[in-house]
């Protein structure tokens, strides 16, 4: 009995030592996926991102509740830490050039209880991002 349990022990412990090498292989083909992944998502072009009228005007200047706006939403360009990826920890995605920009909104409203619809347009100066690059992060990278 002795040199067939010494033989089950051998065998199983050969097993258990392909099914490393197997998980080994898999995670490293895991890894490799991952990487490329990462490698093809880097600081790029800047990426568009929706703004409501209130994100992109000071609060002075926004019209009162009971007004309509026209488009609801806008769509500016974006450099940020969710733009692309920097090959050091210490940089990140950020606005290398600038742009100004004049939005249109149309305004639909009530001058007072029971009086017409009005109509206004209004123009808004924001900015929009027109160049990223990886730029040294001030502060502390979780």
């Amino acid at each position: 009995m002795g040199v067939y349990k010494v033989i089950w022990y051998t065998l199983l412990e050969f097993l258990l030592l392909q099914l490393v090498k197997v998980n080994c292989a898999e995670d490293v083909d895991a890894w490799r996926l991952h990487e490329r992944t990462v490698g093809g998502f880097s600081c790029g072009p800047p990426q568009p991102r929706s703004f409501r009228l209130d994100e992109i005007m000071d609060d002075d200047e926004l019209p009162d509740i009971q007004t309509h706006v026209f488009p609801k939403m806008t769509v500016l360009y974006r450099c940020d830490s969710h733009s692309g990826c920097c090959q050091s920890r210490t940089k990140q995605c950020a606005p290398q050039v600038l742009e100004e920009v004049r939005l249109t909104f149309r305004l639909l409203g009530h001058a007072g209880k029971g009086s017409l619809l009005k109509e206004k347009y209004i123009n808004v100066a924001t900015t929009n991002h027109t160049r990223c690059s990886c730029q040294t992060v001030t502060g502390n990278i979780k």
